[in-house]
């Protein structure tokens, strides 16, 4: 007797029309980035998407920047973006702490507060409304 078989519903979206397959390096912060989007984009729907789908739309985003941007300074940007930022080890895992923590189902910390933390990102807030109150003054 032949058993039916009963096939698992996926929890990923198809990914179709690859034409190739490219090996890229990418640092943490960029790794990061990658699975704050697909957690933020579980909300969305009901299937996960895959890090290729992340890439994609991430590309076609930044061409339609690359259109309206000045070349030199997109050229300057990609360039520092070349360059790792190094992330102490401890830092990636509290990162990592912080992505992990946020239950299914709840909306996303910004990005910054996830890889830099509450604490940083307050500090660093107060320090450019500083800035700002003190432009305010050298005003004419």
């Amino acid at each position: 007797m032949k058993r039916k078989h009963n096939p698992k519903p996926r929890t990923t979206q198809q990914l179709t029309g690859t034409h190739s397959k490219v090996t890229a390096s990418l640092d943490f912060e960029s790794l990061l980035a990658i699975e704050w989007t697909r957690r933020v984009l579980r909300s969305g729907g009901p299937q996960s998407v895959h890090i290729s789908g992340v890439i994609r739309r991430a590309l076609l985003v930044y061409v339609h920047h690359l259109a309206q941007a000045d070349p030199r300074s997109e050229y300057m940007a990609t360039a520092r973006a070349s360059k790792a930022r190094e992330v102490p080890d401890e830092d990636a895992q509290l990162a990592e702490l912080r992505l992990l923590a946020v239950p299914e189902g709840e909306p996303m910390p910004a990005f910054e507060v996830i890889r830099d933390g509450p604490q940083k990102v307050a500090e660093r807030a107060a320090m450019h409304q500083r800035i700002e109150q003190l432009l305010e003054t050298m005003k004419p």
